[in-house]
């Protein structure tokens, strides 16, 4: 009988699913921006939102169903394994962005925070809108530094490329920000004063 070398198996595997993780991931960068995931077990969660309200949710079942013809084990190599967890991956982080989209459509429906460009793309009077409609934490120094904008492919191909350089846009986004830190400033006063 031949020995058995599950440790030095364990590792191929191992390295062929990080290499096919890597490889789906650059396939799907807005799973690739994300700060971390959790797997767990369970099927529901509770959401609070800024105001502390709490929901509860259900968690959606993210899965991939791939065979492998046993006729074809024996010849796998490395590149073949890579090849078959990339298309694992590649279902499952297709589920999670599509689930990252409905999740995005649904909280800014239910916020109220959501204009439509009309395919218009961004122009300055839409950013400026948005940045008019939305939360904005002035504990940061940087408020706009975690500030982001989900758009289609074809509507980011279309932002100006001259936004942050034209004087009067910046005359009027200091403006919007100065009117919405005082803001945020009244309304820390006025949480201080009720505790």
């Amino acid at each position: 009988m031949l020995p058995d070398f599950v440790h030095i198996k364990s590792e191929y595997a191992k390295q062929a699913m990080r290499k096919a993780m890597a490889i789906s991931l650059a396939k799907h960068q807005v799973i690739s921006k994300l700060s971390g995931t959790i797997q767990h077990e369970g099927s529901e969660v509770e959401l609070v939102d800024i105001e502390g309200n709490v929901t509860l949710d259900h968690y959606k079942r993210l899965e991939s169903l791939q065979t492998i013809d046993h006729a074809k084990l024996p010849t796998m190599d490395l590149g073949d394994w890579v090849a078959f967890y990339t298309k694992i991956y590649d279902e499952i982080h297709s589920q999670q962005v599509k689930r990252i989209i409905e999740v995005l459509d649904e909280s800014t429906a239910a916020s109220g925070n959501v204009l439509h460009g009309n395919n218009q793309g961004l122009t300055e009077d839409l950013f400026l809108k948005m940045l008019d409609m939305v939360h904005l934490d002035f504990d940061n120094p940087d408020p706009l530094k975690d500030f982001v904008i989900i758009t289609s492919p074809e509507g980011a191909k279309r932002v100006p490329k001259d936004l942050e350089t034209n004087p009067e846009f910046e005359r009027k986004q200091t403006e919007i920000l100065c009117r919405k830190r005082e803001q945020w400033r009244l309304e820390s006063i006025d949480k201080r004063l009720a505790n």
